[in-house]
């Protein structure tokens, strides 16, 4: 990092051609992990034309034996230098608290979309001073964009929904059987006033009730949601992924499969805009056409109108 500013000094022509700048710890470095704690003036300055930061921890204990917890003049750097930056992806980071979390997430005072994977919050810290810090943040939040993957937890994403309650248009959540019965983020979800996507993935287990549990827990989830008044959903989807699609046969030729997957079909359908996806781990075979697959007659039982709708679509992998 501290031979940057000297590169770029010596190449000004790359620097408006730089649009993207991934922050990361390695384990080639002692103590790297303060590089997540600091704000690369220099290397802000240089480049016009940036829109995209990365930030990923690849060296340390992702349970926590460092937690984020940045200083107000950290902050205020990061406040003063990154308001051209739009695109904000996060991995595998704890931070101290909620209040943690979100103020770093609203130093980025231009940002339209924010990725999360892996994220941890040690504690939620006093329920007073937290409404405060949402209810201060949420009026000058511009996030209109929150994709939520795996491993990010219920605390860390309720912070993130009560900050950009009143701006986000898309939602993309990775939903464990847990975290899809949660009350507290159903009524968060019902207070996503100008929502017009969302789109929730799941798992696909190898065992039938954790499969079942999931799909109920989301077609309740999509029914709740569809008839809060605040909530304009106009685009629905549902994106299953993790698993053969030989397993995925087998779970879905076991009782009681059947109804549910006809349950969340009539629930996406009740929406203008629907979709179903499954990016299934199957080694082998190139992709193709999800159409022209004999064996997906499973599929075309369990979700007949999606079906004939061409909403069902899959994704193999591509022989390397």
């Amino acid at each position: 990092m501290n031979a940057l500013p000297e590169f770029l000094g010596e190449k000004p022509h790359i620097c408006p051609l730089v649009r993207c700048v991934t922050i990361s710890t390695t384990d080639d470095e002692p103590h790297s992990f303060t590089i997540l704690e600091t704000i690369p003036v220099p290397l802000l300055t240089r480049l016009p034309n940036l829109r995209r930061w990365k930030v990923t921890n690849q060296a340390l204990d992702f349970n926590g034996q460092h937690w984020l917890s940045l200083s107000q003049s950290t902050l205020a750097s990061l406040r003063k230098y990154t308001a051209m930056i739009g695109h904000l992806s996060i991995n595998t980071l704890s931070f101290s608290g909620c209040a943690d979390l979100v103020r770093f997430v609203s130093a980025f005072s231009g940002l339209h979309t924010l990725v999360c994977e892996e994220i941890n919050v040690k504690g939620q810290g006093a329920a007073t001073t937290l409404a405060t810090t949402y209810r201060n943040i949420a009026p000058q939040c511009r996030l209109a964009r929150l994709l939520i993957r795996r491993d990010v937890s219920e605390a860390a994403i309720v912070a993130l929904l009560e900050i950009s309650k009143y701006s986000l248009q898309e939602l993309a959540i990775h939903v464990t059987r847990e975290q899809a019965g949660s009350m507290q983020l159903l009524v968060l979800g019902g207070q996503l006033s100008n929502l017009n996507t969302l789109t929730l993935c799941m798992p696909v287990e190898g065992r039938r009730v954790a499969f079942l549990q999931a799909i109920s827990r989301i077609a309740s989830f999509f029914k709740l949601l569809s008839g809060v008044g605040t909530v304009r959903l106009q685009e629905l989807r549902v994106h299953c992924y993790g698993s053969s699609f030989s397993a995925l046969a087998a779970i879905l030729a076991q009782e009681g499969t059947l109804e549910a997957c006809k349950q969340l079909e009539q629930v996406l359908l009740a929406f203008p805009r629907h979709a179903l996806k499954f990016s299934l781990a199957e080694s082998g075979r190139r992709s193709r056409s999800f159409q022209e697959d004999p064996k997906n007659s499973e599929l075309k039982e369990h979700f007949p109108t999606l079906w004939s709708q061409g909403k069902v679509t899959v994704e193999l992998p591509m022989r390397k």
